[in-house]
Protein backbone atom coordinates (compact mmCIF):
# COMPACT_ATOMS: atom_id res chain seq x y z
CA UNK A 1 0.00 0.00 0.00
CA UNK A 2 1.04 3.37 -0.77
CA UNK A 3 1.95 5.74 2.16
CA UNK A 4 1.47 9.48 0.98
CA UNK A 5 4.00 12.16 2.82
CA UNK A 6 2.31 15.34 3.45
CA UNK A 7 4.80 18.20 3.50
CA UNK A 8 5.08 21.12 6.01
CA UNK A 9 2.57 23.46 3.98
CA UNK A 10 0.44 20.51 3.70
CA UNK A 11 1.44 19.77 0.09
CA UNK A 12 1.10 16.01 -0.69
CA UNK A 13 4.95 14.80 -1.83
CA UNK A 14 5.50 12.64 -4.52
CA UNK A 15 2.06 12.83 -5.76
CA UNK A 16 1.62 14.55 -9.55
CA UNK A 17 -0.70 17.43 -9.81
CA UNK A 18 -3.59 17.13 -12.28
CA UNK A 19 -3.07 19.68 -15.13
CA UNK A 20 -5.79 21.20 -16.26
CA UNK A 21 -5.84 24.16 -18.82
CA UNK A 22 -8.55 27.34 -18.75
CA UNK A 23 -9.59 28.79 -22.07
CA UNK A 24 -11.53 31.82 -22.85
CA UNK A 25 -11.46 34.50 -25.58
CA UNK A 26 -8.96 37.07 -24.38
CA UNK A 27 -8.31 35.29 -21.08
CA UNK A 28 -9.42 38.41 -19.10
CA UNK A 29 -12.01 37.52 -16.95
CA UNK A 30 -13.67 34.18 -17.04
CA UNK A 31 -10.29 31.92 -18.20
CA UNK A 32 -7.77 33.81 -15.20
CA UNK A 33 -10.29 33.72 -12.99
CA UNK A 34 -10.54 29.82 -12.75
CA UNK A 35 -7.05 29.93 -12.38
CA UNK A 36 -7.42 32.02 -9.45
CA UNK A 37 -9.63 29.42 -8.01
CA UNK A 38 -7.01 26.73 -8.16
CA UNK A 39 -4.30 29.02 -7.07
CA UNK A 40 -2.54 27.11 -4.10
CA UNK A 41 -4.67 23.86 -4.33
CA UNK A 42 -2.96 20.73 -3.39
CA UNK A 43 -4.16 18.55 -5.81
CA UNK A 44 -4.55 20.81 -8.96
CA UNK A 45 -2.39 22.97 -11.31
CA UNK A 46 -3.89 25.37 -13.61
CA UNK A 47 -3.56 27.27 -16.52
CA UNK A 48 -5.59 29.87 -18.65
CA UNK A 49 -5.00 30.94 -21.80
CA UNK A 50 -7.30 32.73 -24.34
CA UNK A 51 -8.24 31.89 -28.16
CA UNK A 52 -7.64 36.01 -29.01
CA UNK A 53 -4.88 36.73 -25.85
CA UNK A 54 -2.26 37.81 -28.07
CA UNK A 55 -4.78 40.22 -29.36
CA UNK A 56 -5.15 41.53 -25.40
CA UNK A 57 -1.71 41.46 -24.42
CA UNK A 58 -2.28 37.98 -22.92
CA UNK A 59 -1.45 34.57 -22.87
CA UNK A 60 -2.79 32.73 -26.19
CA UNK A 61 -3.91 28.98 -26.12
CA UNK A 62 -0.99 26.82 -28.09
CA UNK A 63 -0.25 23.46 -28.91
CA UNK A 64 2.31 23.48 -25.75
CA UNK A 65 -0.25 24.59 -23.07
CA UNK A 66 -2.91 21.54 -24.39
CA UNK A 67 -0.13 19.08 -24.60
CA UNK A 68 0.86 20.40 -21.01
CA UNK A 69 -2.60 20.07 -19.58
CA UNK A 70 -3.94 16.57 -18.73
CA UNK A 71 -7.83 18.31 -18.97
CA UNK A 72 -8.90 21.09 -20.93
CA UNK A 73 -12.02 23.57 -19.98
CA UNK A 74 -13.54 26.12 -22.24
CA UNK A 75 -15.90 28.62 -21.32
CA UNK A 76 -18.77 28.87 -24.14
CA UNK A 77 -18.83 27.02 -27.65
CA UNK A 78 -22.22 28.15 -28.41
CA UNK A 79 -21.63 31.89 -27.74
CA UNK A 80 -17.48 31.97 -28.58
CA UNK A 81 -17.31 28.94 -30.49
CA UNK A 82 -13.79 28.23 -28.16
CA UNK A 83 -14.31 23.97 -28.71
CA UNK A 84 -14.69 25.24 -32.36
CA UNK A 85 -11.63 26.62 -32.49
CA UNK A 86 -9.48 24.22 -30.43
CA UNK A 87 -11.03 21.45 -32.67
CA UNK A 88 -9.56 24.07 -36.20
CA UNK A 89 -6.17 24.33 -34.55
CA UNK A 90 -4.78 22.08 -32.38
CA UNK A 91 -4.25 18.77 -32.45
CA UNK A 92 -6.95 16.93 -29.54
CA UNK A 93 -6.61 13.69 -29.79
CA UNK A 94 -7.03 11.81 -26.31
CA UNK A 95 -7.14 15.18 -25.01
CA UNK A 96 -10.40 15.36 -22.21
CA UNK A 97 -11.95 18.63 -23.51
CA UNK A 98 -15.05 19.92 -21.57
CA UNK A 99 -17.14 23.10 -22.82
CA UNK A 100 -18.53 24.86 -19.58
CA UNK A 101 -21.00 27.14 -21.09
CA UNK A 102 -20.22 30.42 -19.49
CA UNK A 103 -20.73 33.35 -21.19
CA UNK A 104 -18.51 36.22 -21.97
CA UNK A 105 -20.72 38.80 -19.91
CA UNK A 106 -18.52 39.35 -17.13
CA UNK A 107 -16.22 42.63 -16.38
CA UNK A 108 -13.20 42.59 -14.24
CA UNK A 109 -15.68 45.22 -11.71
CA UNK A 110 -15.62 43.51 -7.90
CA UNK A 111 -19.10 42.97 -8.45
CA UNK A 112 -18.99 41.23 -11.51
CA UNK A 113 -15.76 39.48 -10.45
CA UNK A 114 -18.07 37.85 -7.44
CA UNK A 115 -20.75 36.87 -9.53
CA UNK A 116 -18.53 35.44 -11.78
CA UNK A 117 -16.86 33.05 -8.92
CA UNK A 118 -20.17 31.64 -8.42
CA UNK A 119 -21.01 30.78 -11.89
CA UNK A 120 -17.47 29.08 -12.44
CA UNK A 121 -18.14 27.45 -8.78
CA UNK A 122 -21.12 26.13 -10.02
CA UNK A 123 -20.13 24.78 -13.21
CA UNK A 124 -16.75 23.36 -11.91
CA UNK A 125 -18.63 21.37 -9.04
CA UNK A 126 -19.54 18.61 -11.39
CA UNK A 127 -15.73 18.06 -12.03
CA UNK A 128 -13.75 18.87 -8.89
CA UNK A 129 -14.26 18.78 -5.11
CA UNK A 130 -13.97 22.71 -4.44
CA UNK A 131 -14.61 22.19 -0.83
CA UNK A 132 -10.78 23.05 -0.03
CA UNK A 133 -10.72 25.82 -2.78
Amino acid sequence: MATLVVGSEGILLGVPKERILFICTANMSRSPACERLFAGAQKFEARSAGTKGAEYGHTQVSQALIDWADRVFVMSEAEDGHLTYLRENFNLDGKPVHVLGVPNVYDLSEGQQAALYVVLREKLASFFDLTNL
